[in-house]
């Protein structure tokens, strides 16, 4: 009988068994960690007030698995945590309300919230996020903010369709929309401000999710499969890569939705602009783009690069805004952004997308080849669009349109353009400025008129 070759034999199973005990007792407390860890003991107690000012008190009834959370002149500080949330050790109950002022320290933004999570994990529940994203972007996103491209889509057809909230009990009624998936809604949120307060509040009463900025709804979320239970009944703080500064939380059960205060109502008597002077103004955002003049008596953009000229005052939710629009390009692109935040343009590599505040408007985009209307997202299914006309150099159109509600018309020359029906209509203080816009053509405007309906 032949020997057994050496890789087998008896001695070399016996090292090898003794080298995979040794690797498993150095990693035991992590493969404890990872197979069982949960949310940590519960030591506070609800309802939960805190000035952050004690740092036992951080260490006592809070936790993280990262990021160097720290109590520092009277406020909670995160340096940058990376998705590491702050969980306070406390069980909430299904329905209860979370305040918070948070204070951005960077132009990075991102703000997040962590509401019916695991204690562990950022994204295991509902992840508010303010100014995401290098500030671009804010959203409410069930089990993580990353975008579910084609639950977004369905979402973007459902909201084309004039459907309210965000039409994922439609989805899961069609089992396009399971319990263990992910999916984000867009949130009307101001663009943050570095060095300045907001104040968060957040109710979850059943299985609808309210968040508010400074008084303002900004998105309301209702969730089919609503996260609950034993591994969904913790709350926590959280950032990214910018500092952040807490303070003043709160959280208590909750039997119901506080009323929302109506946000201020804009000017309502009508607003005119003929752009006859020298320089365009102090009424006006320019966002320091030195490109913007008055030529002739009409205002003229040159490679805006989705940086909008802002009109200062604020316009109605339901108005008609009309003005004469030209191109001086062949590749046509004329483009206004209405019912924006007054602030936003793009600030990023200009090969990419560009989100919006507002509804974007554009006659002979992508070369002068497609026109569109868009809520925020000038490249997904929900904007409304057409292919069959062409802008012509130097012609003058009027343009025409009008809002009530979430039904937008558009008219050019008083015909019947582009009409969109939106289910969750961008409103408040977030989405109520005019801006003239554009991407690499020079184009001109005259004769702004808004009037309230």
């Amino acid at each position: 009988m032949s020997q057994p070759e050496p890789w087998i034999r008896p001695t070399h199973h016996r090292t090898m068994l003794a080298l995979a005990l040794l690797i498993l007792g150095v990693n035991l407390p992590l493969v404890h960690y990872y197979l069982f860890r949960g949310p940590q003991p519960a030591t506070a107690q609800l309802p939960w007030q805190d000035g952050f000012d004690d740092p036992k008190r951080l260490a006592d009834h809070y936790w993280s698995t990262g990021g160097l959370w720290r109590v520092e002149s009277g406020a909670l500080v995160s340096p940058g945590v990376k998705n590491n949330p702050l969980w306070l050790k406390a069980a909430v109950p299904r329905d209860f309300v979370l305040e918070v002022d948070a204070t951005p320290l960077g132009p990075e933004a991102d703000v997040r919230l962590e509401l019916c999570g695991d204690g562990v994990n950022g994204g295991s529940g509902y992840t508010l996020a303010h100014g995401a994203y290098n500030n671009g972007q804010s959203m409410l996103g069930r089990l993580g903010v990353a975008s579910t491209p084609h639950l977004n889509d369905r979402l973007a057809e459902a909201r084309k369709r004039g459907l309210t909230v965000n039409g994922l009990q439609e989805l899961a009624d069609q089992g396009a929309f399971r319990a263990g998936m992910a999916v984000r809604i867009d949130a009307s949120a101001p663009k943050v401000e570095p060095g300045r307060t907001y104040h968060h509040r957040v109710e979850r009463i059943g299985a609808e999710v309210r968040w508010s900025i400074d008084g303002q709804q900004v998105a309301r979320f209702v969730d089919p499969f609503p996260l609950e239970g034993r591994f969904n009944d913790r709350v926590g703080l959280n950032g990214w890569e910018a500092a952040i500064r807490f303070d003043a939380l709160k959280v208590s059960a909750a039997s119901g939705f506080a009323p929302v205060a109506p946000p201020p109502s804009p000017p309502s008597e009508p607003f005119a602009d003929d752009f006859e002077r020298g320089a365009v103004g102090d009424g006006y955002r320019s966002l320091g783009i030195a490109n913007v003049g008055i030529f002739d008596g009409h205002l003229r953009l040159s490679e805006m690069r989705n940086r909008p000229l802002w009109l200062t005052r604020p316009i109605p939710d339901r108005a008609r805004v009309s003005f004469k629009a030209r191109s001086l390009s062949p590749e046509g692109d004329l483009k206004v952004e209405l019912w924006g935040d007054g602030q936003s343009g793009y600030q990023g590599d200009p090969r990419l997308q560009y989100t919006a505040s507002g509804y974007v408007f554009v006659f002979g985009g992508w070369k002068n080849t497609i026109s569109a209307i868009a809520r925020q997202h000038e490249h997904t299914p929900d904007r409304v669009e057409r292919s069959d006309v062409r802008v012509e150099q130097g012609r003058w159109y009027q343009w025409t349109i009008e809002r009530q509600g979430g039904n937008l018309m558009w008219r050019i020359d008083g015909q019947p353009f582009l009409e969109m029906n939106d289910g969750n209509p961008l409103t408040g203080p977030g989405n109520r400025h005019l801006g003239f816009s554009g991407w690499q053509t020079t184009v001109e405007f005259d004769e702004l008129r808004v009037e309230p309906l």
